[in-house]
């Protein structure tokens, strides 16, 4: 600062950065928390054609008028609820004439200050109307959450350059958030995403801006933190925050997620370094990073850590929390059930949805498996045969095995008691075993297949394309039925390769005399290339999601049209 300036009141430091604002060509404006304009850029003053001192000396009113800016109280409390904001709006020149411009608010704590600042930076649109003359809806707003998007976040750490600002860059990550669409679908997805959002703009300080990233990342630009609060104390509320069990179309959900931290200009100046140094650490809740070894008190993917569910899951919990739900297998044709497919969940004592994928492999290490599997099929039978007794018609049930559940001793024999005792027709069993696990040929399971077949029941293998096997081995096995697998069937639109995978497994299937079930079928588009590729059955969310055993009955005595979504 020169000899005889005089630095604005109520500007910190460095006055350095506020005398290059107000020296810009570029049109900026800082105010105060209390509406004062502490400062403006040579470029505002000489768009408008005010003077710094008069701009200042006017009415707040009049200088909102002149800068295009609304009440001083709905400006904080967009701010408050939005954090920053774009807004288009008309400059107001001394002449009387008017331009239209858009203008970008950060709110901000700058180093030496006390309370927040507004920095505004106005861009003439005159010369292209139609640049920023669009709904912020469509162009900086996530379309699903409603939050700010990607290019939002983008633009205005681009704009905070000229600024000298300090600000905080908070991602977080939900972990495993696909299971959560295969197992619940998508639009159970998107309502977790929103439910996340929510989360996220709740817990924001003032002035903070929540963004949605991509699918299931978001971030928190932070301007300033309440005192004795930093950033990563609030990284650990929201992680916490987002852990408690979600009510999901009528599904107990949890989700688990990661965070981290970058500091503007500190770690990077521009978003795309911002991300990179915040994902490089990643953390879960408690300040463990993610690259640390697990333990009882860290978080993994899912429900909770494997330890905790090593505990957890008993036979005394099994007994109390397993559940089969039921997923119909629909003639893509007639839109008739056929079938459906029981899937395994465990209910938790603390109300949340354990998803088969967290629990199923802690089974299989800890030697439950068996009993899992076994309670599942008497559960299944005992509701086939209340449906039977009901006098709803007979259809086919679907059960997975593990593969030391097929490979043990007597399994073979239980089968032939359980269907015995609850008057099940081996031919409405179906057992459904994985790709891989089914076709060695050395494999103990592989000759229980064969046994299954002679009793009766039918067999198919599951998720079919995702193994390793062998069309000799295939074309000896008798199984029933061929499932692909929901990753072929995901992008068949748009993948001419899953085209041509899907077409050759539905020409294989008539080579075996098996039939092809379809799975994770969400679109009418979905169903029109399957029926032209010769498939007949399908499953998935366009016809019905997974139920629990009183939701299906009432399903199968009462189908829904469900012929009106395709």
């Amino acid at each position: 600062m020169g000899k005889g300036e005089k630095r604005e009141t109520g500007l910190p430091e460095p006055a350095s950065v506020w005398q290059t604002i107000k020296n810009s060509d570029a049109l900026f404006a800082v105010f105060g928390e209390d509406g004062r304009l502490l400062t403006a850029s040579l470029g505002l003053v000489a768009a408008t054609g005010h003077t710094l001192k008069d701009l200042r000396g006017y009415p707040p009113d009049i200088r909102n008028a002149i800068l295009g800016l609304p009440a001083w109280d709905k400006f904080v409390a967009t701010s408050n609820e939005q954090g920053a904001f774009r807004t288009t709006s008309w400059l107001r020149r001394v002449d009387g004439t008017a331009s239209r411009f858009l203008l970008t608010v950060t709110p901000t704590v700058a180093r030496g200050a006390v309370g927040r600042h507004f920095v505004i930076q106005a861009i003439d649109t005159s010369g292209d109307p139609g640049l920023y003359d669009r709904p912020e809806q469509q162009v900086y707003r996530d379309r699903l959450t409603g939050l700010h998007n990607r290019r939002f976040l983008k633009d205005t750490i681009n704009h905070l350059e000229e600024t000298g600002v300090s600000l905080a860059l908070l991602i977080v990550d939900l972990v495993d958030f696909g299971e959560i669409n295969e197992t619940f679908g998508h639009e159970a997805g998107d309502d977790v995403l929103c439910k996340v959002g929510g989360i996220l703009t709740e817990l924001a300080p003032p002035g903070g801006t929540t963004a949605r990233l991509c699918s299931d990342k978001f971030a928190l630009l932070l301007g300033g933190i309440e005192p004795g609060r930093d950033a990563e104390d609030l990284a650990d509320e929201i992680l916490t925050a987002i852990s408690r069990p979600m009510s999901v179309h009528d599904e107990t959900v949890r989700v688990t997620g990661l965070a981290g931290i970058s500091r503007f200009p500190e770690d990077g100046r521009d978003l795309g370094e911002l991300l990179r140094r915040a994902g490089a650490k990643m953390r879960g809740s408690g300040r463990k990073t993610a690259t640390d070894a697990p333990d009882a008190s860290s978080p993994s993917p899912g429900f909770a850590t494997a330890p905790k569910l090593v505990r957890a899951l008993t036979l005394e919990a099994l007994e109390e929390g397993l559940r089969p739900y039921f997923q119909p297998i629909v003639d893509m044709r007639t839109r008739r059930i056929v079938g459906a497919e029981a899937l395994c969940r465990w209910l938790h004592c603390d109300g949340g949805t354990v998803l088969p994928r967290e629990f199923i492999p802690v089974a299989e290490t800890s030697g439950l498996i068996a009993e899992l599997d076994r309670k599942m099929f008497e559960m299944t039978l005992r509701g086939m045969r209340a449906w039977e007794l009901s006098g709803l018609p007979d259809v086919q049930i679907s059960i997975n095995v593990a593969a030391a559940t097929l490979r043990g001793q007597g399994f073979s024999l239980f089968l032939e008691e359980t269907v015995a005792a609850y008057g099940i027709r081996h031919e409405q069993i179906c057992i459904e075993l994985t790709e891989s696990m089914a076709l060695h040929e050395a494999d103990p399971g592989r000759d229980r297949v064969f046994e299954l077949r002679e009793l009766g029941f039918h067999v198919a293998l599951d998720d079919f394309g995702t193994g390793y096997s062998s069309l000799a081995l295939l074309k000896s096995l008798p199984v029933s039925r061929l499932k692909v697998d929901r990753s072929f069937i995901l992008n068949l639109a748009a993948n001419p390769r899953d085209r041509g995978i899907v077409r050759s497994i539905a020409d294989i299937s008539t080579a075996l005399g098996a039939e092809t079930v379809a799975e994770g079928v969400e679109t009418a588009e979905q169903v029109t290339l399957l029926s032209e590729y010769g498939y007949r059955l399908g499953q998935g969310f366009l016809f019905a999601r997974p139920m629990p055993s009183g939701e299906f009955t009432a399903w199968l005595r009462n189908p829904p049209p469900v012929a009106a979504c395709a």
